[in-house]
C-alpha cells in the first residue's frame, strides 16, 4: 500500500515476543520508520533488524515517571504514534493517553475504562452469558466467600487472579482450593473447562470488526494451557466468528481484542475463558499469512479510518501453522519429544517460525538466552510435577479405598485397550462429501447433534462409520497383552468386580474387539455409540445402571480422552487417563488426575502399589 507520508511509530515494549512481527507489518505494509522502545537491557530483540532505531527506557517504580520519560523520548524522536503491545503497556499508556495527545502524539490503545472492563474476569458472566457458555465461577474478595464454594462449584477447579496476569492453579480437592484462595484473595475460582484452545482476534471500530482472524493452539507454554508455541489458523468455524462478533458488538469495541475460548471437540460447544484487550502472543501467525493487524491498527488510530477499512479488505484468506521453536526450547526440560515434533514442523517451513533467517543476530542471542534459562525451566518443571503428583497420589488412594465398596471398572476401547487404525480424515471427507456433516464439525460433535435432531441420519452415519471400523478390525493393534488379561481376571475374581465397556464404536464392533483381545469372558456389559446418546458421560451412567451400581462413587473409568475423564470426575467417578503421549498425559496430571501409558501399569498402581 503506497503511503504519502512515512510515519514514525514507537513500539512499546519492543522486549515483547510480538514486537518482531508487529515491526515487520508496520514496515512492510505502511513503510513506517519503527522505533523499538525496550524496557530491558541486553534483550535478544535489541539485535533484530526489524527496528530502524532502538531505545532503552527501563521501567521506573513510579508509573507516571516512566510515562513522562516515554513522552519526552517520543517528542524528541518526533514520533507520530505510540504502539503498545503487552497488557501492562496498554493499561498504563491508555491511562495517560491525554498527555501524548496534547503533544500531538497519537496512541494506539482503547480507552482506559474499556480496557479495565474487558480484562475484569469477574464481569464476564454478567456481560456475555446470553451470547456464549461461561464456566461457573465465584469471585472471592473476603474469607466469607469461601465456605459456599463446595456447594456451587464442581471439581476440578481453577484458582486465578482477576486481572490479565491470572497465574492459574488447578485442583481436584476442595481443601487445596480453599488453601490457595486464602493466599490469593481477591481471586476467582472457576470450574475447569476441558477442550482445545481457540482464539478470535480482531481490530474493530465502534463494535464493527475491520479485520478478523481465528486460530487453534497445538502446543502451549504448559500442556494444560498458556501462550501458543505452535498454532494453526485460520479456523473456518462460523460459530466461532459469530460469538466473537457478538461480543465485539456488545462491547462497542475500538482497537485490538483477543477473545479466548475452549472448544469442546466432543460437542462442538464453545466456552468463553477470557478477553485480552491487547495484541496477542501468536500474532506472528496471522501476519505471516497476510493478515496485517498492526498496519490496520496504526491507520485506525492515526485517524485514517477509511484507509484502515480499505486495507483490511485486501487481505486474502489463507491457512497454515506457525511454530515458536526458539521460545519452545523450554520443552527440552519438560518433554523433549514435543520439542522434536515442533522442530520437524519448523524445518518444513522455517519462514513460519521464529527461526526466520532474515534476522540472524536476534536468533543467536535469543537461543543463547533460552539455553541460559534451562536450569530455571528445569526447576520450574520439577516443582510443577511435584505439586501435581501430590494430588494424583491422593486421588489414587481414594480410588483404591472406594473400589472395594463399589466394584465396577469402566473401560474405553480405542486408545485404551486397543488401537483401531481408522483413517479418520478419510472418514470425515467421506461424510462431508455426502453432506451428512459440516466441514467445521468433528465427527463426534456431528453424531451428538444428529442424535438429538435426526435419529435416522444418525443411524445412517453410524453404519457408514462401521464399514471403516470393520476394515480396521483386520489390523487391530492390541494395547493389552496376555499378562494384562490375566491380571484383570485375577482382580475381577479377587475383588468380585464387574467390568463394563463404554465406547464410541458401534456395539457390534465393540463386541468383536472384546472377543479378539480375549476379554469376552471378563466383560459384563458393552455400551456403544448406537446403544444410546453418544456422549461419554451418558455411557458411563448407563454402565452404572446396567451393573446395578446405585452409588456412583467408587466406579473407576479408564479412558484416553481428556474430556471424558474430566466429565467422569465431575460426575463423582474416579478417572484414570491412558495415553502414550507425554504432552497429553501431563494435561491430566496437572489437574491431579492419574495418567499412565498403559492399562497394565494403571491396574498395578491401583491394586498393588502402596502410596
Amino acid at each position: 500500500m503506497n503511503m504519502n507520508e512515512q510515519y514514525k511509530i514507537a513500539i512499546v515494549s519492543a522486549s515483547s515476543r510480538k514486537s518482531i512481527a508487529v515491526a515487520l507489518s508496520l514496515k512492510k505494509v505502511l513503510g513506517s520508520y519503527v522505533i523499538g522502545v525496550f524496557t530491558k537491557k541486553n534483550h535478544p530483540f535489541i539485535y533484530s533488524r526489524m527496528f530502524n532505531k532502538k531505545i532503552i527506557l527501563e521501567r521506573n517504580a513510579d508509573p507516571r515517571t516512566w510515562i513522562l520519560n516515554l513522552l519526552y523520548t517520543c517528542k524528541n524522536e518526533e514520533v507520530d504514534l505510540v504502539f503498545p503491545l503487552d497488557f501492562r503497556d496498554f493499561l498504563i499508556i491508555s491511562r495517560y493517553k491525554s498527555l501524548f495527545v496534547n503533544n500531538n502524539i497519537k496512541v494506539a490503545t482503547p480507552n482506559y475504562e474499556d480496557i479495565i472492563k474487558a480484562s475484569n474476569k469477574a464481569l464476564l458472566k454478567k456481560e456475555f452469558e446470553d451470547i456464549v457458555y461461561i464456566p461457573n465461577f465465584e469471585t472471592v474478595t473476603t474469607l466469607n466467600d469461601l465456605p459456599k464454594i463446595k456447594k456451587i462449584l464442581r471439581l476440578p477447579l481453577v484458582v486465578k487472579g482477576l486481572g490479565d496476569t491470572s497465574k492459574p492453579t488447578y485442583h481436584v480437592r476442595y481443601s487445596t482450593v480453599i488453601k490457595e484462595a486464602r493466599e490469593r484473595i481477591p481471586c476467582l475460582i472457576q470450574e475447569f473447562y476441558p477442550g482445545v484452545g481457540r482464539g478470535y482476534f480482531t481490530i474493530s471500530f465502534n463494535g464493527t470488526p475491520l479485520l478478523e482472524f481465528t486460530h487453534q493452539r497445538i502446543v502451549e507454554y504448559e500442556p494444560i494451557g498458556g501462550a501458543s508455541l505452535s498454532a494453526k489458523g485460520l479456523i473456518k468455524d462460523p460459530l466461532l466468528y459469530d460469538v466473537g462478533r457478538k461480543i465485539v458488538k456488545k462491547l462497542k469495541w475500538t482497537g485490538p481484542l483477543m477473545i479466548e475460548f475452549k472448544w469442546n471437540t466432543e460437542t462442538g460447544e464453545y466456552a468463553l475463558i477470557e478477553l485480552n484487550p491487547k495484541f496477542w502472543g501468536s500474532i506472528d501467525l496471522p501476519i505471516k499469512l497476510g493478515f496485517h493487524f498492526p498496519a490496520v491498527t496504526a491507520l485506525l488510530f492515526l485517524g485514517r479510518e477509511k484507509e484502515a477499512y480499505e486495507l483490511s479488505r485486501k487481505f486474502k484468506i489463507t491457512y497454515n501453522t506457525h511454530t515458536w521453536i526458539i521460545d519452545g526450547l523450554r520443552y527440552l526440560m519438560k518433554d523433549p519429544l514435543t520439542w522434536v515434533k515442533m522442530l520437524r514442523r519448523t524445518l518444513g517451513n522455517p519462514l513460519l517460525s521464529d527461526l526466520t533467517p532474515v534476522d540472524p543476530g536476534r536468533i543467536v542471542m535469543q537461543v543463547q538466552t533460552a539455553l541460559r534459562k534451562m536450569p530455571y525451566e528445569r526447576r520450574t518443571w520439577l516443582k510443577y510435577l511435584e505439586y501435581s503428583n501430590r494430588s494424583v497420589k491422593h486421588l489414587l488412594q481414594e480410588t483404591k479405598e472406594s473400589i472395594r465398596r463399589n466394584k465396577l471398572l469402566i473401560f474405553d476401547l480405542d486408545g485404551t485397550l486397543v488401537k483401531l487404525k481408522i483413517p479418520w480424515n478419510e472418514v470425515k471427507k467421506h461424510l462431508i462429501a455426502k453432506t451428512y456433516i459440516k466441514p467445521w464439525e468433528t465427527i463426534s460433535s456431528a453424531l451428538i447433534r444428529l442424535w438429538c435432531t435426526n435419529k435416522e441420519l444418525f443411524n445412517t452415519i453410524s453404519k457408514e462409520i462401521e464399514e471403516f471400523e470393520k476394515i480396521a478390525l483386520k489390523n487391530l493393534h492390541k494395547l493389552v497383552n496376555s499378562s494384562t488379561i490375566k491380571l484383570l481376571s485375577h482382580i475381577k475374581e479377587t475383588y468380585k468386580i464387574k467390568i463394563c465397556i463404554a465406547t464410541k464404536q458401534s456395539k457390534n464392533i465393540a463386541l468383536q474387539i472384546v472377543k479378539n483381545i480375549g476379554m469376552d469372558d471378563l466383560v459384563d456389559y458393552v455400551v456403544g455409540r448406537d446403544s444410546m446418546e453418544p456422549l461419554k458421560i451418558e455411557m458411563f451412567k448407563t454402565c452404572l445402571k446396567l451393573c446395578s451400581n446405585d452409588n456412583k462413587k467408587g466406579a473407576v473409568v479408564f479412558d484416553d480422552n481428556f474430556i471424558a475423564v474430566i466429565e467422569a470426575l465431575r460426575y463423582g467417578l474416579y478417572p484414570i487417563r491412558i495415553h502414550k503421549n507425554n504432552y497429553e498425559r501431563f494435561k491430566a496430571l496437572r489437574i491431579g488426575i492419574p495418567s499412565f501409558t498403559s492399562v497394565n501399569i494403571a491396574l498395578n498402581a491401583l491394586f498393588y502399589r502402596r502410596f
